[in-house]
């Protein structure tokens, strides 16, 4: 798990694994690139459709579709027909993610992910299988935690980081952090993505996530259940939680899903986090 705090970048926590006592230990936090399933669909279909004018009213079919050799499933098999943009996040359709890359160009949605901070995609990466996560390295929790903190964020990546200043005894200061920043997205599509991420917490796919403030989320889980995630913020911190097996392997519980366990974990440190801390409501820009 990663904790970053949105107006800052820094990390605020982060655990890489359940045991403590083992040096220089693999640190799946940072280290990790894991598959992110449906997790990554803000960051490449969502989010980069938004900014080029789609609107959340957009309705598209959610019906099994081949696009070339490729044919492409929801992970329950259940199909709803026509439905908007709010409805296909808020329980995570792969038919309208893949129809909706395929109508806005996967060139637009790869370079959009990179602007928030994703490094480890491929040449082989450009193709329909990227709107479901599908991608040939995957992502670590700390990418993915960095790239929805600039949702969160209204809009700017910051680059996370752990270390914000190094003094020597007298005082003087040998390092400063100046971690990279850059407009990643307009106020107004954070805003939307925001907007949409909160009804998948508030009545879709992430409800064991909900706090009594806020919360936008993301679920992720990926084919056979090798991989879930929770991707969530509140207006003040953004957490990624990924379970799995370094030896890829399916999680055997039935109840595995991004929305289930990972939801769970990650309610369970920000009610920790935003403990003492005012109620208050992601800032909404003008212009909507």
């Amino acid at each position: 798990m990663v904790l970053l705090e949105n107006r800052t970048g820094e990390i605020q926590a982060l655990v890489g694994g359940r045991n403590h006592t083992q040096q220089r230990s693999f640190n799946r936090a940072t280290q990790a690139k894991r598959q992110p399933g449906s997790a990554i669909k803000p960051l490449v279909v969502y989010a980069p459709a938004l900014e080029k004018g789609y609107t959340t009213a957009l309705s598209l079919l959610d019906a099994q579709v081949t696009i070339g050799k490729d044919t492409f499933k929801n992970y329950d098999h259940k199909y709803s027909g026509w439905i908007t943009m709010r409805t296909a996040v808020q329980w995570s359709k792969n038919t309208y993610a893949v129809r909706l890359l395929h109508n806005m160009g996967i060139d637009y949605g790869l370079e959009f992910a990179k602007k928030l901070g994703i490094t480890s995609f491929d040449s082989r990466d450009r193709n329909l299988s990227l709107a479901l996560g599908g991608i040939t390295y995957g992502i670590s929790p700390l990418e993915m935690a960095g790239a929805f903190g600039a949702i969160a964020n209204q809009g700017i990546y910051i680059e996370p980081h752990a270390v914000i200043k190094i003094v020597d005894r007298n005082g003087s200061v040998l390092y400063d952090a100046h971690p990279q920043k850059r407009v990643a997205m307009s106020e107004q599509t954070a805003y939307i993505m925001t907007d949409l991420l909160q009804t998948v917490v508030k009545s879709g796919t992430g409800t064991r996530a909900r706090l009594n403030r806020p919360v936008a989320g993301k679920t992720g889980t990926t084919e056979n259940t090798k991989d879930i995630w929770f991707m969530g913020y509140t207006p003040e911190f953004t957490g990624a939680v990924w379970m799995g097996f370094d030896q890829e392997e399916t999680i055997k519980d039935s109840a595995a899903a991004g929305g289930s366990f990972p939801a769970l974990i990650w309610k369970a440190v920000m009610q920790k986090a935003t403990e003492g801390i005012p109620v208050s409501n992601f800032h909404k820009p003008s212009g909507l």
